[in-house]
């Protein structure tokens, strides 16, 4: 179970917790989107360097 199923399940089933269970969820999810935008920043830069190959070929 990855951290985003994880927490909304803790939401979905507690009225409380504690700030050190959540700390690490936390912390997998930023770095899930961090891992994200690079990988959509490397699409980005991929995309454009094909629609620049693309315009010299033309």
């Amino acid at each position: 179970m990855n951290a985003l199923q994880q927490l909304k399940a803790i939401t979905e089933n507690q009225k409380s917790i504690s700030t050190s269970r959540l700390a690490p969820l936390l912390r997998e999810i930023e770095l899930m989107y961090i891992g994200q935008g690079k990988r959509i920043a490397k699409q980005r830069k991929e995309l454009n360097l094909l629609q620049i190959t693309k315009k010299r070929t033309e």
